[in-house]
């Protein structure tokens, strides 16, 4: 059972980790207690620990074999890689930004993560970016499409390295494993369940979602080897990588300046983000989306008594004129029930069962759900979406915007497109069955609005909803407050 004695036991274990190298490891850091992110963890509390313990300690050479000769034999059909196209050498930035190519649409008008950041920021200073290429976009055309008449100090690499940079890696990575292994050999330290966590982390260690992350770190370091940085700015939501990179900058280049985005929504229950803040030091700052995660993020780092307790609005490109958000939110209390699964597998696969129970046990509603953009192209969903469902439910194919003006309501657990609902007078209402972790992003003491954990509250729910004045102009204008609190307007002068 997975529960908050998890995040105890790898909290104490993390107390022993000093190295970038081993806070890379994903295994180490719950960025958001999801399906997809605790499926890792599921032998936690499970029975026949010491046999688990001792098959993985057996296991590992031949692992540590197989695991490195992959990651060698990868990087040979990735010869394009090996060398960046774009070299810094010599070069002084006031900025660095590290972003993410994101979808294999090769014609970016904004940077894929950060939006407009970038541009406005090359308007008035010296910038660099590095993009990590995380599609099947050659890196050459991706370059190509990120680069503007204004801006192009651009460097895209994808999750590989060199054979000869890939084993040196490699080398190092069993060094941090040795690490590992010598805080196992402390049995008065751990419980028999933690002793079995620090088992799977060797494991993980020399998988490849760390290697991704241990390849980003030595790129990284290639550039601030050869160029003079001042500042370095990064999207902050609670991963490994951040974890990693603000130990490499911290132990290596002291002199820069970080400044960490809050970038997605904050659920209550994102322990890697607020894990992170605490890394940061008082020259760093944080940079958050609007007054609501301001709020969240000042009054965690004084119930730490964190070192950085710089925190900023820096905005979000999100944010709307009042005028405008007035016009979105004047509806009536009709309309269908848009549900809004987050961006994983197991989430949209949850949420197509639930539109299914719904909407044959409400025939007289109508119901709408919105896949995430990462899922739409999943075999796993597809499988799901080929059950013919009944004909007051369906899958949206149209724009965000046109499904939430033609919703009254909206169900979800950690989707951001809640949010961007308020804007258009669409209700929450949150759905989520597992009591042991609060996902909602919206946050509760500011916004009061239905909660619910199964489907019979569901369905009660929405009997009240679908009654003629069940949504009140009072309701609308909280609505568009709390989504300008969430999202403020941008404000590049916050990354001085």
């Amino acid at each position: 059972m997975v529960d908050n004695s998890l995040i105890d036991s790898l909290r104490k274990i993390r107390l022993e980790l000093t190295s970038a190298f081993l806070l890379a490891n994903p295994f180490f850091r719950l960025s958001k207690p999801n399906h997809e992110n605790l499926v890792k963890y599921k032998r936690y509390g499970a029975q026949s620990t010491k046999f688990r313990l001792t098959y993985n300690l057996l296991r590992f050479p031949l692992f540590a074999f197989l695991q490195g000769a992959f990651n060698i034999l990868l990087s040979f059909s990735t010869y394009r890689e090996w060398v960046s196209k774009q070299n810094f050498r010599g070069k002084s930035f006031d900025f660095m930004g590290i972003s993410q190519v994101t979808s294999s649409n090769q014609e970016f008008k904004a940077d894929p993560l950060l939006g407009e950041i970038p541009l406005k920021v090359a308007m008035g200073q010296t910038l660099c970016m590095f993009y990590l290429n995380g599609t099947r976009i050659p890196r050459g055309v991706a370059q190509e499409s990120l680069n503007t008449e204004q801006f192009q100090n651009n460097i895209v690499n994808s999750k590989t390295l060199s054979p000869i940079g890939t084993i040196g890696v490699f080398l190092e990575n069993l060094s941090a494993c040795g690490t590992i292994f010598r805080l196992l050999l402390q049995r008065n330290k751990w419980t028999s369940e933690e002793r079995l966590l620090l088992s799977e982390a060797l494991l993980y260690q020399l998988k490849r979602p760390t290697f991704a992350n241990l390849f980003l770190i030595r790129r990284i370091s290639e550039i601030l080897d050869s160029a003079k940085v001042g500042n370095i700015f990064f999207t902050l939501e609670g991963h490994a990588h951040e974890a990693a990179l603000i130990t490499l900058i911290k132990k290596r280049y002291p002199h820069i300046k970080i400044r960490a985005i809050q970038h997605a929504p904050i659920v209550p229950s994102q322990f890697g983000y607020f894990d992170n803040l605490n890394m940061l030091r008082s020259s760093d700052a944080i940079l958050c989306s609007g007054e609501v995660t301001y709020q969240l993020t000042i009054e965690y780092l004084k119930s730490q008594n964190a070192e950085c307790k710089d925190v900023r609005i820096i905005g979000s490109s999100k944010n709307h004129p009042r005028e405008i958000l007035d016009r979105y939110s004047l509806k009536e209390a009709v309309g269908k029930i848009l549900l809004l699964p987050e961006g994983t597998e197991n989430s949209a696969i949850e949420f197509l069962q639930l539109l299914r129970h719904l909407s044959l046990n409400s025939p007289n509603v109508d119901f709408l759900l919105r896949l995430h953009p990462a899922t739409r192209q999943s075999p796993k969903v597809a499988r799901h979406l080929s059950v013919i469902l009944p004909k007051n439910a369906s899958i949206s194919e149209g724009t965000l915007k046109d499904d939430l003006e033609a919703s009254m309501c909206c169900i979800y657990r950690g989707s951001a497109a809640a949010i961007e609902g308020l804007a258009f007078g669409v209700i929450p209402i949150h759905y989520n069955s597992n009591l042991q972790f609060d996902l909602d992003p919206i946050v509760y003491e500011r916004l009061k609005h239905p909660r619910c954990t199964n489907y019979e509250q569901l369905e009660m729910l929405m009997k009240n909803l679908t009654k003629p004045g069940a949504l009140h102009s009072a309701e609308s204008s909280d609505f568009v407050d709390f989504f300008q609190d969430y999202y403020a307007p941008l404000k590049i002068e916050a990354l001085g």
